[in-house]
């Protein structure tokens, strides 16, 4: 009896462990460099200019370019910066290369493709289902694989230089990523975000992003966001929503309600997924008492994100909150929900307090 309880017990703790939050592991982060000479003001006026240096592709990449510039002229008027081309004080450069290799690797979670960015720019919606079914598909044969095989990699070099009118070079940030499609809008905003973020920000500017059709909120999911990996600038961890939308089994047009989402909120996916890829802070739920070292691994089983978003025409903000659950191997996505303003100040209290708190951890240097 005493040797059954030898192995029982070590069996019981290690399924409790496994049914409780953990902090998932620290992947692979894009290499980041951010150098800057002088002070830039809010409310400056910038000029935007995209290049692609090279790819392995034929052709002019001029499309790429021009969505690069517009994502770029998007996070920094949400900053509160002005874009303009005529007498800007400043020009901002960005220049991208893509370099292909092999590497050898045991197959893990990755990014998936981006194919919703290109939903709203096309018309050929039945080449848009096949490249969705083909996505999934190739997902699913993905992660149940665990043997090292060679594969193609590309590595994502991007550059952004901030000039004055004088021509001189004031700010300036490179980086390097390696992923497993050759295109860069997979990855473009985290990037450009995490460039962006070193600039000052205006908290009066709030963003505003496409209102989904709540009648195709299943069906949008099940295409374009289930099973997808987001890289988040506020964490060193993949990101996922992995719930499948079940239908019930005696009509396919009755699908059950996503548990991580309520239905009324549903219309607000966009905000969510736009809060995903670039949200700054992620506030610990822990107990500020816990606070005291940022970097304490305990303080990251569960997080918060939180933003303000206006959805569609209208012109009234709401409040998104997503709370992540830690796995062993990423942050899952345990609701996504919209809330009343007086929760939302309770929240934002405690957001002030996290980004205080890191103030004074990041604050090495007498004065």
């Amino acid at each position: 009896m005493r040797k059954m309880l030898k192995f029982i017990i070590p069996l019981v703790c290690l399924l409790a462990l496994a049914s409780c939050a953990t902090v998932p592991i620290t992947v692979y982060r894009p290499w980041n460099r951010i150098l800057s000479d002088q002070e830039i003001q809010i409310g400056a006026v910038i000029s935007i200019f995209v290049e692609t240096k090279s790819t392995p592709l034929l052709g002019s990449e001029k499309l790429v370019e021009k969505r690069i510039k517009e994502k770029a002229n998007d996070l920094l008027q949400r900053r509160g910066f002005s874009i303009r081309d005529i007498n800007p004080e400043y020009i901002l450069k960005i220049t991208y290369q893509v370099i292909p290799g092999v590497e050898e690797i045991t197959i893990t979670n990755n990014y998936s493709s981006s194919s919703y960015e290109a939903y709203s720019k096309s018309n050929n919606f039945g080449v848009i289902l096949a490249q969705s079914i083909s996505t999934a598909f190739t997902q699913n044969a993905f992660l149940s694989q665990t043997t090292k095989v060679k594969r193609d990699i590309y590595t994502h070099l991007v550059s952004c230089e901030l000039i004055n009118q004088n021509g001189q070079l004031v700010w300036k940030y490179d980086s390097k990523t390696n992923a497993e499609s050759i295109d860069i809008l997979n990855v473009y905003t985290p990037l450009l975000q995490i460039a962006i973020s070193s600039l000052p920000t205006s908290d009066e500017i709030i963003p505003r992003v496409a209102k989904l059709k709540q009648e195709r909120f299943n069906d949008f999911v099940n295409l374009f966001i289930i099973n997808r990996f987001y890289m988040c600038p506020a964490l060193p961890n993949y990101i996922q929503i992995e719930e499948s939308i079940e239908y019930d089994n005696q009509s396919s047009d009755n699908p059950q309600n996503s548990s991580w989402v309520k239905k009324s909120d549903q219309p607000a996916l966009m905000a969510f997924i736009d809060l995903l890829e670039t949200a700054e802070y992620a506030i610990p739920t822990s107990s500020e008492k816990k606070w005291k070292k940022p970097t304490d691994n305990k303080l990251w089983k569960n997080v918060t994100l939180m933003g303000r978003y206006r959805l569609g025409n209208n012109d009234t903000p709401v409040n998104a909150v997503i709370m992540l659950k830690g796995t062993h191997t990423s942050y899952v996505v345990s609701s996504a929900r919209l809330v009343s303003d007086q929760e939302y100040a309770k929240l934002q209290e405690k957001y002030d307090h996290w980004v205080g708190r890191l103030k004074e951890y990041f604050d090495f240097y007498e004065d």
